[in-house]
């Protein structure tokens, strides 16, 4: 990896697992941070963390889309639950290269279903601001805590922004700016 902020360095991970139950049997786990492609639609993959989880595990959902953390929550009813969306400027250059050309920044926030907000602490609270710090001990410097319900605004802000920048999302931006009888009016015969 080259980075702006690490420098470069090649990643070589402390452990490898073969198995997901493997991995479960070398807990207990304080977070279990899931990066996988969010098609929540498609498939429930909060079944595939649940080896993992146990008294005191929070689980850091780092993925784009909205609805993301429901499964999750459905499943586990009393586990803290961090919601992240991350804007990452980087490109892989070659393969096995990955460059950094820009800034990172990750936005953390609680998902508690409502139960939280300002003027109140939970779990979910306390843990998002802890997973932060470790972040910021590691050199993550944009690591920013929000509340809950800005968490989701945040979410949506980077969807409407990346629907721009994207060839297949300029209708989706529009419908977000103008009313939809007037984009049908511009768009039908």
């Amino acid at each position: 990896m080259r980075t702006r902020d690490f420098g470069d360095y090649h990643f070589a991970p402390t452990g490898v697992f073969r198995q997901p139950d493997e991995a479960a049997a070398n807990g207990p786990w304080d977070y279990v941070i899931v990066t996988t492609k969010a098609l929540p639609d498609v498939s429930d993959d909060s079944v595939l963390v649940a080896p993992f989880v146990s008294a005191g595990t929070a689980i850091v959902l780092i993925q784009n889309g909205i609805g993301v953390e429901q499964p999750y929550r459905t499943r586990f009813k009393d586990t803290a639950i961090i919601s992240g969306v991350t804007v990452c400027s980087a490109e892989q250059v070659e393969p096995g290269v990955v460059v950094q050309n820009r800034w990172t920044r990750i936005s953390l926030g609680p998902f508690t279903q409502g139960k939280g907000g300002p003027g109140t602490a939970t779990e979910a609270d306390a843990r998002t601001r802890e997973f932060a710090e470790l972040l910021g001990n590691g050199g993550i410097k944009d690591a920013e805590v929000y509340d809950e319900r800005m968490l989701q605004m945040v979410r949506w802000h980077k969807i409407a922004v990346r629907a721009f920048w994207q060839r297949r999302g300029v209708g989706v931006i529009m419908t977000l700016i103008m009313p939809l009888s007037h984009l049908l009016r511009s768009t039908l015969p």
